[in-house]
């Protein structure tokens, strides 16, 4: 089954699917060169998007962990084959904030989707509201698309340049996915 890339992202965030054009907007950044050293790679699958999406007062991020369910830095030191797990969040206010309200509303955070590594080439997605599984192979070897970051240094204030490169997956029955867990 093959889908193309835009569908592959879109699927993944079934509670996103009106903001097709944030979508497509993140996948034509333009790449930056930055002068040797000075610069980090990260690669990732296409599924994932680096920067929150934000659908109006909603916003929607991915976070990566490790098998010790930490959260990973994307930032420092960041490989894919080490992440374990990755969610989708979708945050929100529970009621429009108001200017000058002396009590800010609270802002809520769930999982709205979960992706498990099964093995070194393949995840299963868990949409959480349907609790449907969907199978994902990886090729890490084809890039379909890249972006950049540029983040400070806490300590110094020092500029880093991030390029993150983007691999292909396709979507098959999550029968064809291995069960268990990635073992290194």
């Amino acid at each position: 089954m093959t889908i193309n890339k835009t569908c592959i992202i879109l699927l993944f965030a079934l509670a996103v699917s009106s903001s097709i054009q944030v979508f497509a907007q993140q996948g034509t950044k333009k790449l930056i060169i930055a002068p040797k050293g000075k610069y980090k790679v990260t690669v990732l699958p296409e599924f994932y998007q680096y920067n929150p999406i934000k659908k109006g007062d909603t916003t929607f991020s991915f976070e990566c962990f490790d098998r010790n369910d930490k959260k990973m830095n994307l930032d420092s030191g960041f490989n894919i084959n080490n992440a374990e797990g990755i969610n989708i969040l979708k945050s929100y206010y529970q009621f429009p904030y108001k200017p000058g309200a002396i009590i800010s509303p609270p802002y809520l955070s769930f999982k709205i989707f979960t992706f498990e590594r099964t093995s070194k080439n393949t995840w299963i997605g868990n949409d959480l509201n349907t609790k449907e599984k969907t199978g994902i192979k990886e090729y890490m070897n084809t890039i379909v698309r890249t972006d950049t970051v540029s983040v400070a240094n806490p300590a110094t204030g020092a500029k880093q340049v991030i390029i993150h490169k983007y691999y292909k997956v396709e979507l098959v029955p999550a029968t064809e996915v291995p069960e268990g867990h990635h073992t290194h």
